[in-house]
């Protein structure tokens, strides 16, 4: 790995304290998004027997490869986007946290699958066998976070969905500049590669972590049992 120059600008403390809050925010999105679907009273036998799966894939590609810019301006892009608007559907349509939390969680998951589909589609490195096991166990464990939110857009007005295309859409975006480094290497060579982090030069990014082994491990065990026993929790002690 490249080091970086002696010269090259480190960042400062407010765009490292933004970056770990947005890498630790996405990392516990799924989990109050599936404890969410609990409380809005939505069946959690699903999420527990496949939903996790959909969890998994997403912790591992989130844990290991976040990358956020060290444009100020863009990094605030990356990081308010996607939570504003759907902060913003959620006061619109007169909505509780749970609802937004629903939303956010939607849509990062969703995003983030919909990436990884068309790049293992078009590079196939592990074959079209790759892809179809991909795909049927991707889409049934995404549907059990996307049905509950279509089912609650269902009740609200005409044209809602409007706001929720924005959401996924802004989802895409932001997604995109997160990982565009590493999409660049598997376009280049067809197989994941972990890009060079660089403090110096144009469009140069910041990351919590450079690697997964053991903190990788412990990461997405403790998100998973996080997730079971806070959707324990809902199932038994809540209703809305």
């Amino acid at each position: 790995m490249n080091k970086p120059p002696a010269s090259a600008k480190r960042p400062g403390i407010l765009l490292k304290t933004l970056m770990w809050g947005h890498y630790l925010y996405l990392g516990v999105i799924p989990i109050l998004g599936a404890f969410a679907i609990v409380i809005r009273g939505h069946a959690w036998g699903p999420l527990i027997t496949i939903g996790w799966i959909i969890m998994v894939i997403y912790l591992s590609l989130h844990g290991a490869n976040y990358k956020l810019t060290a444009n100020p301006i863009k990094a605030l892009l990356v990081v308010l986007l996607t939570p504003a608007l759907t902060l913003g559907a959620t006061l619109y349509f007169d909505q509780d946290v749970w609802f937004y939390l629903m939303q956010e969680t939607a849509a990062q998951l969703g995003v983030m699958f919909l990436g990884m589909t068309i790049a293992m589609i078009i590079k196939r490195p592990s074959g079209w066998f790759g892809v179809g096991v991909m795909v049927l166990l991707g889409i049934p464990a995404l549907n059990t976070y996307l049905i509950p939110i279509i089912n609650e857009y269902r009740a609200l007005p005409p044209g809602s969905w409007y706001f929720f295309a924005a959401i996924f859409a802004s989802g895409l975006l932001t997604q995109s500049m997160m990982f565009y480094r590493l999409a660049d290497a598997f376009n280049k060579t067809g197989a994941e590669q972990r890009p060079d982090r660089s403090y110096g030069g144009a469009g140069r990014m910041i990351s919590p972590v450079t690697h997964m082994d053991k903190f990788g491990i412990i990461w997405i065990a403790a998100t998973l049992i996080s997730w079971v026993i806070l959707m324990i929790v809902a199932a038994n002690f809540f209703d809305y």
